[in-house]
This record gives structure tokens, sequence and C-alpha cells, in this order.
């Protein structure tokens, strides 16, 4: 897992292109493509993006979602 912060947004919409293959109408929000097994959380107002590398990262974090909103 990666956590970027980008202080210029057009680098940030190149990793969505990268990774997501479209971008993102969210201001934050997360996704993942499960044609290369990447997948991102992203907030544009900050500027921040973590990648998930693989499935597993990406798995690790869901279970974290689920745990906060119980």
């Amino acid at each position: 897992m990666r956590k970027i912060t980008y202080k210029d947004k057009s680098w940030m919409i190149e990793r969505f292109r990268k990774i997501l293959r479209f971008i993102p109408e969210q201001v934050e929000g997360y996704a993942f493509n499960n044609n290369i097994k990447q997948g991102l959380k992203w907030n544009q107002k900050t500027g921040e993006v973590i990648i998930f590398e693989n499935k597993k990262e990406w798995e690790e974090f869901l279970n974290e979602q689920e745990k906060k909103k119980a």
C-alpha cells in the first residue's frame, strides 16, 4: 500500500486513468480494478490517494471499513 499526496490535481487524474480507467465524479471514495488487481482510495479536496497494490491489501482495507461502520 502506498500513500501519495498530490499538490497538482492533473497527476491525481492521471493516476485515476491508469488504475481505475475512469475519472470518478465523487470527491472522495474508493474503487478496485479487477483487471490489473489494484485499487485506490482518494480524496480530491486534500489530494490524498492511497494505492492498494494487490487484492489482499484491498480486502484488508474493506474489512477495516466494515469494522468502522459497525
